[in-house]
C-alpha cells in the first residue's frame, strides 16, 4: 500500500495553534507537561507511578459497565486479544498497567470518519506503545462524551 504523509500545517483543517503544539513552539510549552512525542511516554509513566489510584474499583465498573460486550466477546472467538475488552478491562488492575484516552463529543458537523479514525489512532498507539516499552501494558479507552448537551 502507497502511503502519502502530509505535515498537518499544509492542511486548512486544523487550527494553527494545532500545528504549532506538534512541531514544539515554545510559546506553548508552558501549557502542557509533555510535549507530543513516543519519548515523552517515558516521563509521564515515571509521573504517573507515582500516584495511587484504585484500580480495583475502576476495572470492577468497566467490567460492570461493558458486561453485554463481554458476553458476546465470549462468542466470537479468534479476535486478536488485545481487542478482548475483559482482557483489557483485567489488565488495568495490575501497577504496569497504563491506558491511553480518548473521546468524543457528537458534533452536528462532524461525521463517522473522524470517530473511527479517533478509535483506531488510540489502538494503534496502545500497540506501539507495547512495542517501544514492553515492560507495561496499554489498555485503548474510548468514552463517547454522550451527556454533554452544549448546543
Amino acid at each position: 500500500m502507497d502511503k502519502t504523509f502530509k505535515d498537518i500545517s499544509e492542511t486548512p483543517f486544523y487550527p494553527k495553534i494545532i500545528s504549532d503544539y506538534l512541531k514544539g513552539n515554545p510559546a506553548l510549552i508552558p501549557f502542557y507537561n509533555y510535549p507530543p512525542v513516543l519519548s515523552s511516554f517515558k516521563n509521564s509513566i515515571a509521573d504517573f507511578e507515582k500516584t495511587n489510584f484504585k484500580r480495583d474499583l475502576l476495572a470492577d465498573v468497566l467490567l460492570h459497565q461493558n458486561s453485554g460486550i463481554i458476553k458476546q466477546n465470549a462468542k466470537n472467538r479468534g479476535e486478536k486479544e488485545f481487542q478482548n475488552p475483559e482482557t483489557n478491562i483485567n489488565l488495568i488492575r495490575q501497577k504496569n498497567t497504563f491506558t491511553v484516552c480518548t473521546g468524543h463529543q457528537l458534533c452536528l458537523f462532524t461525521g463517522p470518519l473522524f470517530f473511527i479514525y479517533k478509535i483506531i489512532s488510540t489502538i494503534n498507539l496502545s500497540e506501539e506503545l507495547k512495542l517501544n516499552y514492553p515492560e507495561f501494558n496499554f489498555v485503548p479507552v474510548f468514552w463517547m462524551a454522550s451527556e454533554d448537551h452544549d448546543f
